[in-house]
């Protein structure tokens, strides 16, 4: 059980209670009623991301371990929009006040500071335009309505892509500012909207039942796809942990370990 990190299973035939107690902690992580590290009321962005992110990734390769294939598209497509968001945050971050917020210029005449995660989540999508083009004026060029309203916003290296699809502005940020070179070069592999030809890791979620289809994900898929899954995960894991500081430490290989030293002692 402990190999394919059966937490359920585990804690309906232990008798040990602190056994069952582990088990339902990995629970809780697995299914990120916690995340670890995070205890705090409304933790900041940062925080929350630089501790869900590793956990995130753990909960993916357990999905992997466990053969449920379309879950790993599924995990693999937010561990990508998490990780985009974290970049896009890291190049904000540079103009943040001692408060941590953002400057945001409306039309040359209002301007607000909000925090980064007001504006990405905030449910009027123009503000996030807005905060691009402030903070980053060099890289887009704007069409603006009859009102002078900022309507659109166009990469300027790449006079076809906009941001209108939101997952894919870490990437064309990054590209056009230079930054995030080997997440950028990683990701590609992933998705051909950035680089057409062959499998997307998203038309195999979008076809999938986690996504608008019926359509099966085998494991063949999920190796093409990445073009190695083993080596694809142990490039990020390295990433993520060099180029990002993130604490990568498996949450549920500690649990796991906890676990059998309980089991050992009797």
């Amino acid at each position: 059980m402990l190999a394919s990190y059966d937490y359920e299973g585990l804690k309906h035939v232990s008798k040990n209670e602190k056994i069952i107690a582990l088990a339902k902690n990995a629970l809780k992580l697995y299914n990120f009623e916690e995340i670890q590290g995070v205890s705090m009321e409304n933790p900041s962005f940062e925080l929350k991301s630089s501790e869900g992110i590793p956990q995130l990734f753990y909960n993916l390769r357990i999905c992997y371990i466990q053969g449920r294939y379309a879950d790993v598209v599924g995990r693999l497509v937010r561990l990508e929009e998490a990780i985009g968001r974290y970049l896009m945050y890291c190049e904000f971050r540079e103009n943040e006040d001692a408060q941590g917020r953002i400057r945001i210029r409306y039309n040359g005449r209002k301007t607000r500071k909000w925090t980064f995660e007001k504006i990405i989540n905030h449910h009027e999508k123009h503000h996030l335009n807005y905060a691009l083009f402030t903070n980053f004026e060099a890289v887009f060029k704007p069409v603006y309505d009859d009102k002078k309203e900022l309507t659109k916003l166009y990469f300027s290296q790449f006079s076809t892509k906009t941001t209108s699809y939101e997952k894919a502005i870490w990437y064309y940020l990054c590209k056009s500012l230079g930054t995030a070179n080997n997440f950028v070069i990683l990701f590609e592999k992933l998705n051909n909207f950035y680089k057409k030809g062959g499998k997307s890791i998203g038309n195999l979620r979008n076809k999938s039942i986690l996504g608008h289809g019926l359509d099966g994900v085998s494991k063949e898929d999920i190796q093409e796809v990445t073009n190695g899954f083993e080596e694809f995960m142990s490039n990020l894991e390295h990433l993520l942990e060099d180029e990002l500081t993130f604490n990568m430490t498996d949450p549920f290989d500690d649990i796991n370990q906890d676990i059998k030293l309980l089991i050992q002692k009797g």
